[in-house]
């Protein structure tokens, strides 16, 4: 259970049509529907579409399988992203505890 604001929508795909992770990508980074939602949006104050726009943005639907295939490509990229950052931040922990220790132990001296 969650509470969605009211200037949220929530999209549901057809799996045997539309991949979920395409969809989100072509609406957060496609030129082309990001000039339709401008265009929609022309004299708001604020970017933003409604249920009945949201309805008649045009969007790219190359076959499922392409789009799945565009779909583990990207979150082998993300996974392996979040793994280096994860790791990164491991590291800059551990240097930070040893640093953190050094400097109330005494070892560590006032920069000049």
């Amino acid at each position: 259970p969650v509470l969605m604001h009211s200037d949220l929508l929530r999209i549901r795909v057809d799996p045997p049509k539309c991949d979920p992770i395409f969809l989100r990508d072509q609406l957060k980074f496609s030129r082309l529907v990001a000039r339709q939602i401008e265009v929609m949006s022309s004299g708001a104050i604020m970017a933003g579409i409604n249920v009945g726009k949201l309805k008649q943005l045009s969007i790219l639907l190359p076959d499922i399988r392409l789009q799945q295939k565009y779909a583990r490509v990207i979150e082998a990229g993300v996974g392996s992203v979040r793994s280096h950052l994860s790791s990164s931040a491991g590291q800059l922990d551990n240097a930070f505890c040893s640093l953190q220790q050094r400097a109330f132990t005494g070892q560590l001296s006032p920069a000049a």
